[in-house]
């Protein structure tokens, strides 16, 4: 299994098929008898790869109601649209006070809390195609495109075109992949930075050029910018490097000054998230941290040994962590069962022939499913990041059987599995819920006031984007009433600021809001629950009622509803807006006249 061969061992089946393919793409032209090829087997496999993702993860790309409804999607186009705004405005006299009048005025960002570099990959698509939904996901569809071109050119290098086509295409089909590879989240610029960091790292590992040691840095160090937890990676090069090249190339200066770059470059992006997202922090800490109490008073008491307290965090570590959530997560959203068993198989037989070569993909797995899963982060889509040497792994189980009627039923088994992939994954609907750009066009077309107050259950900023998307001068501000009304940290409400109407009449005069905007049904925070029920009244108007078309369960039956306020009048520009940010560990406190000049 895994020999070094150019092309492997295929059957005499695949190779005829193969000259077939080569055949008809042949223009025959009289120079010299010479018959010069119009497409080579590595062009089709492309040609067929990028088919495959254009018809799996297009869909819905055109349409601007189908988003994820998770939460950090419109995050990230908000930040997008902020770096956007803030090459067009130019900010650099006070850019402290730009961010703080920015986030009242369209208070969706989230920047240092959500990784910065899918959204500033958003900012060249919005300069082209303009705000909207279409170019963040657009921006998606490139990463895709990059993460798979990229995964199809480094298998090839190290095997074979035969495994480096039937991997890509499990890879590409896999449903997680057509999943995310349809929204503005931040694992698939990650995914594909981490296979163009990995295509790098073994061009350097052969070739031993300086060039190649600086395009590993620089797509590895990007990969943690489009997400954290890639850093966790950062080891097993050096096993890699260490089992295969030995001690001695680790001491190459290359490899040093690699080493020192990527450290150096990171240096920001460990401030960046250590100062403004401390929730990040703690959720990844507190799994280790806080088993460590009980321990350190023990060992206070005298009762027990530093090292044996150790020990026994590991031992309680090792017991509590369920070590399956993940794998059940793979069979039943990321890789069919034959792929999967097939890839279990392909392992062993790595470990038992002691192949060196497929040593760094199985490294990369066990780091990332160990890291995930030991920190007890239990979130499905973190799995993501080792379905490409999960899909290899399948692959090369072609290669596990000597016997050819195996080698066929394998291929037909991977050939198979691929189809039932692609069929599912091309019949699953992608989320979506339209009306929420209704609603923006509804407010900022009727115009009245200087602000808009809007609540929501479910949407955390789709509505705030779409404003900014009618809105392009910016003379409305939208008044978010979890922020306003009370305080929320996710999706729980931390804080209630308001209890009586007297005092949200108050600030609906001061900010002069003409309309609030609202998904209809019932708030556990009575700040919110009151707005609803005052919007009832007779000192509102309901102007338009939009139901929500979504295959959401959380919308299901839920309108949208715009009301005007009676007393709508001219903002008090001395009025100060006054609201907390926990995710950040920050408040901001801005007179109202800064934010509407």
């Amino acid at each position: 299994m895994f020999d070094h061969r150019e092309e492997g061992v295929v059957t005499s089946r695949v190779m005829h098929m193969r000259e077939k393919l080569a055949a008809v793409g042949c223009l025959i032209r009289k120079r010299g008898g010479v018959c010069s090829s119009f497409f080579s087997w590595n062009t089709f496999c492309l040609i067929v790869i990028g088919l495959s993702v254009l018809t799996l993860s297009t869909k819905g790309l055109t349409n601007s109601g189908t988003f994820s409804l998770q939460g950090d999607m419109p995050r990230y186009i908000m930040n997008g649209v902020f770096f956007h705004d803030s090459i067009q405005d130019f900010p650099f006299s006070d850019p402290i006070q730009y961010v703080k009048e920015y986030y009242v005025r369209y208070p969706a960002l989230s920047i240092g809390h959500h990784p910065l570099l899918p959204s500033l990959a958003e900012v060249p698509f919005f300069f082209l195609f303009g705000i909207s939904v279409f170019s963040a996901k657009a921006t998606t569809l490139a990463f895709v495109f990059l993460g798979i071109f990229a995964w199809f050119e480094l298998v090839k290098t190290l095997y074979n075109s035969h495994i480096a086509f039937l991997s890509s295409l499990l890879f590409l089909t896999s449903p997680m992949i057509v999943e995310y590879s349809r929204v503005m989240m931040s694992e698939i610029p990650a995914l594909a930075l981490i296979i163009v960091a990995t295509y790098w790292f073994f061009r350097y590992c052969k070739n031993e050029r300086p060039h190649e040691a600086f395009g590993y840095v620089l797509s590895f160090v990007l990969a943690c910018y489009a997400k954290q937890m890639v850093i966790f990676m950062f080891p097993i090069f050096f096993v890699y490097l260490g089992v295969t090249k030995g001690i001695r190339f680790l001491m190459k200066q290359e490899t040093i000054m690699s080493c020192l770059a990527i450290i150096i470059l990171l240096i920001p992006l460990a401030v960046m998230t250590w100062t403004l997202s401390p929730a990040n922090v703690s959720m990844v800490t507190q799994n280790i941290v806080k088993p460590l109490a009980p321990q350190a008073e023990e060992v206070e008491k005298g009762k027990e040994g530093i090292f044996q307290s150790v020990g026994s965090y590991i031992h309680w570590k090792l017991i509590s962590t369920e070590w399956l959530f993940y794998p059940t997560v793979l069979w039943k959203k990321q890789v069919s069962v034959v792929p999967l068993v097939l890839s279990v198989g392909a392992v062993v037989m790595m470990v038992w022939r002691r192949e060196k070569r497929s040593l760094y993909f199985f490294l990369w797995i066990m780091a990332m499913y160990g890291m995930v899963t030991f920190m007890g982060m239990r979130i499905p889509r973190l799995g993501i990041y080792w379905i490409p040497p999960v899909c290899l792994f399948a692959a090369l189980s072609l290669e596990a059987v000597n016997s050819r009627v195996w080698r066929v039923v394998v291929a037909l088994l991977l050939i198979g599995s691929v189809g039932y992939q692609f069929g599912v994954g091309y019949a699953s609907e992608p989320e979506y819920a339209k009306g929420y750009e209704e609603a923006a066009s509804y407010v900022v077309n009727h115009s009245k006031g200087a602000s808009v107050l809007y609540s929501a259950n479910v949407d955390t900023g789709y509505f705030i984007f779409f404003v900014r998307k009618f809105d392009p001068e910016g003379r409305l501000v939208v008044l978010r009433a979890d922020k306003m009304l009370a305080t929320s940290r996710l999706d729980r409400i931390v804080e209630e600021k308001i209890s009586t109407p007297g005092e949200l009449y108050d600030m609906l005069r001061d900010f002069g809001t003409c309309y609030v905007v609202l998904e209809e049904g019932h708030y556990t925070s009575p700040a919110l629950n009151l707005l609803a029920e005052e919007v009832q009244s007779e000192q509102f108007i309901r102007t338009h009622t939009i139901s929500i078309d979504s295959n959401n369960r959380r919308l299901q039956g839920v309108n949208l509803g715009i009301f005007e306020y009676r007393g709508c009048g001219p903002p008090n520009k001395n009025a100060l807006v006054n609201f907390n940010i926990p995710l950040a560990n920050l408040s901001i406190r801005l007179k109202f006249s800064d934010v509407i000049d």
